[in-house]
This record gives C-alpha cells, sequence and structure tokens, in this order.
C-alpha cells in the first residue's frame, strides 16, 4: 500500500475540514487565499509562505503554538481547509502535536475532532506570532524575523 494511501486511511474518519478563526480580521487576512487579491501572503514573492498552502501555514502556526504553549480556542471557525488537501508531512506534523501532549495515548485516534481542537488552538496561538514576526520583516529581507525568532527557538540553555 502506498504510503499517501495510509494517511487517508487514518484520516478517513476526521472532520472534513479544520479552520483558522475567521472571526479575527488578522488571521482572515493572513490565511485567505484570494489570487487577485495584493495582500495574499500565499502569492507575495516576498513572504515565506510564498508558493505554500494554507496547511503550510496551519503546521507552521501550530508549531510555534505549541513551542510556546500558545493554546487558544477559536472564536469563530472558518471550515475552509480541507483535510484532503493535507500531505502525508502535515499528517505526521499534526499527529506529532497531539502525542507530545501530556496523557494523550492511541485511543485519541478514534476521536478526531479531539485531534482537530488541539491542533486548531495551537495554530490560533501560533498564528498570532507569525503575524507579528511577518509585521516586523525588513522589507529587504522578509525572513529576517522568522529566521530570529525560529533561532531564539532552537537555541538551548
Amino acid at each position: 500500500m502506498a504510503p499517501r494511501d495510509q494517511s487517508k486511511r487514518l484520516t478517513y474518519d476526521w472532520p472534513r475540514d479544520f479552520s483558522y478563526d475567521s472571526g479575527d480580521e488578522s488571521k482572515l487576512k493572513f490565511y485567505h487565499t484570494d489570487p487577485d487579491n495584493d495582500d495574499c501572503i500565499l502569492k507575495n514573492k516576498d513572504s515565506i509562505f510564498f508558493g505554500k498552502t494554507q496547511w503550510d501555514i496551519f503546521v507552521c502556526a501550530m508549531a510555534v503554538g505549541k513551542k510556546y504553549n500558545l493554546s487558544k480556542p477559536l472564536k469563530k471557525r472558518s471550515n475552509s481547509i480541507p483535510v484532503a488537501n493535507a500531505k502525508d508531512e502535515h499528517i505526521v506534523q499534526i499527529l506529532s502535536v497531539v502525542f507530545s501532549e501530556d496523557g494523550v495515548e492511541l485511543p485519541i485516534l478514534q476521536t478526531p475532532d479531539k485531534i482537530r481542537v488541539i491542533c486548531e488552538e495551537y495554530a490560533n496561538g501560533g498564528i498570532e506570532e507569525l503575524i507579528e514576526w511577518h509585521n516586523m520583516g525588513d522589507s529587504l529581507n522578509p525572513w529576517s524575523e522568522y529566521q530570529k525568532e525560529l533561532e531564539k527557538s532552537f537555541k538551548t540553555n
């Protein structure tokens, strides 16, 4: 069985979509995918997310949220990140965050809504950091703030 088929078997009973907080204008703007909108971060050649997908933004935000313990409930679910579009690496990242939680064991795989909530809440907290880093970026080096913050997070005391 091909690896892609295996991840689809794992996610067959997951909710159709994951969400970002569409009740927050800054998050709505950061995640939007309208190619005709000049603010679309996925289409902006100066963005680290240029040419990426909403899933790439989501898992990056989720990782930042987990790293800095920034779990935050959503005000309004967007229901706009289709699980069907998730790549294998996104599923691995999701499960890595879920299983890194205290007390989480294999039976959580039977409760996909809990998986979704854990991931959405970390992504919701983490996206605030990504937006801040994005807004602090140097116009000549848009990666600068991301790089500084990521380097800080990987340093050990």
